[in-house]
């Protein structure tokens, strides 16, 4: 029951109020309870999908499913408009298979000419365009507030981190494998006796238990050279001299979200017209100047 009766006259019950039936009544149902079901956890799905979990930070939406990092910032330099998404899809159709394919074209589009305003010289753009020129500008920028010294100082002592941890997780493995070879060790020891009838365990069972242990030494000795492997390997690599760090490289393969949080935290503005994009960052975010 949905609703109810208050002086007179009928109103819409409040959620918390309403009297649920314990049972269908069947001369009122007008859609399947699979069904019902069944759109409900596909409502609950995209409602994740647009606003996140509970108690996930919902600062940057999940807006970044349309492909356009910049889309929060981007405005229209002719008449002062926000940019929106303006892809498209182009569609052919294979003459030999019959098969119909499609593909993207990723376009920021200024908001006021979908309204209706008019612009005489250009109002969309392809976002490869604009996206390599706004982020080679970012990474120069943080290079300039950071300084190429402390930018290498930040990823070795990242990597250095990383090999620390690399070297306790083995040392535990290592560990566990000692605890193995004492077990060994110990079911060797009573063999003798198993073998004269005067220990609790007969040889076969021994044997067996031995076999088993023997088995566990062998993933483990795997896993302890696999991790060995992978700990030289790091320490090469942080050995090895980063003047090739490259900033620009790092944020055009980044994936969207992070460049868009990147571009969110970072930039101002950024203006676009046909011949000239204008950015203006946002001041002491990375690091206060001595």
């Amino acid at each position: 029951k949905r609703r109810e009766k208050k002086s007179g006259k009928y109103h819409r019950a409040d959620f918390k109020d309403w009297i649920l039936s314990a049972e269908p009544q069947k001369e009122l149902v007008i859609i399947e309870k699979e069904i019902w079901n069944q759109v409900q956890y596909q409502r609950q799905q995209r409602n994740c999908k647009y606003h996140g979990k509970a108690g996930e930070d919902s600062e940057i939406k999940k807006k970044n499913r349309k492909k356009l990092p910049l889309l929060d910032i981007l405005y229209c330099e002719y008449c002062g408009g926000k940019m929106i998404n303006g892809s498209k899809y182009n569609y052919w159709t294979i003459k030999e298979t019959g098969e119909r394919k499609k593909s993207k074209t990723l376009i920021y589009r200024c908001g006021n000419e979908k309204q209706g305003i008019n612009h005489n010289i250009k109002s969309q753009y392809k976002a490869e365009q604009i996206e390599s020129i706004v982020f080679k500008a970012l990474a120069e920028y943080i290079e300039s507030m950071f300084g190429i010294d402390d930018i290498l100082e930040n990823v070795l002592q990242w990597k250095n981190s990383e090999i620390r941890l690399k070297e306790r997780i083995l040392r535990a493995e290592e560990q566990k494998l000692d605890e193995i070879h004492k077990d060994i060790k110990i079911l060797e020891d009573h063999l003798p006796k198993a073998m004269t009838d005067q220990y609790p365990i007969s040889v076969e069972k021994l044997v067996q238990l031995i076999e088993q242990k023997g088995k566990m030494e062998e993933k483990q000795q795997e896993l302890i050279m696999q991790q060995e492997a992978e700990l030289y390997s790091k320490r090469h690599e942080n050995g090895q001299k980063h003047n090739d760090f490259n900033w620009e490289e790092v944020i055009l393969n980044a994936d969207i979200v992070s460049k868009r949080i990147l571009a969110d935290r970072l930039i101002e503005y950024v203006g676009v017209k046909m011949d000239e994009i204008r950015i203006r960052f946002k001041k002491n975010i990375l690091k206060n100047k001595n």
